[in-house]
């Protein structure tokens, strides 16, 4: 059995280029956790104290228009506001390999 507190965790609605993206990651304990999330004003739980397992299937669930956005704002110059395609393409790629793997 994995030690730790895992938690599934989702970029909230106003986090532009990454809403709705789920991550995960490991605390020491549920306490470490609260200490952390207090505050967060970025993220949102999911669910937490679960699995590793869990979390990787929750992050499978991310919708793939949240990977899109992702990939346009990571590509945009944030100066001018122009897409670099050679970064959209690259992102683009990363994130499709990562929807293969699941």
């Amino acid at each position: 059995m994995s030690e730790g507190y895992f938690v599934a965790l989702r970029y909230c609605e106003h986090v532009e280029g990454y809403a709705g993206i789920i991550t995960w990651t490991q605390f020491s304990s549920k306490s470490a956790f609260d200490n952390w999330y207090r505050g967060q004003n970025e993220k949102e739980v999911v669910e937490e104290g679960i699995t590793p397992e869990r979390c990787v299937e929750l992050t499978k669930s991310t919708p793939m228009g949240a990977y899109t956005e992702c990939a346009y704002h990571r590509a945009t110059d944030p100066v001018t506001g122009e897409i670099n395609s050679s970064r959209l393409q690259y992102e683009l790629t990363k994130f499709h390999r990562g929807i293969l793997a699941r």
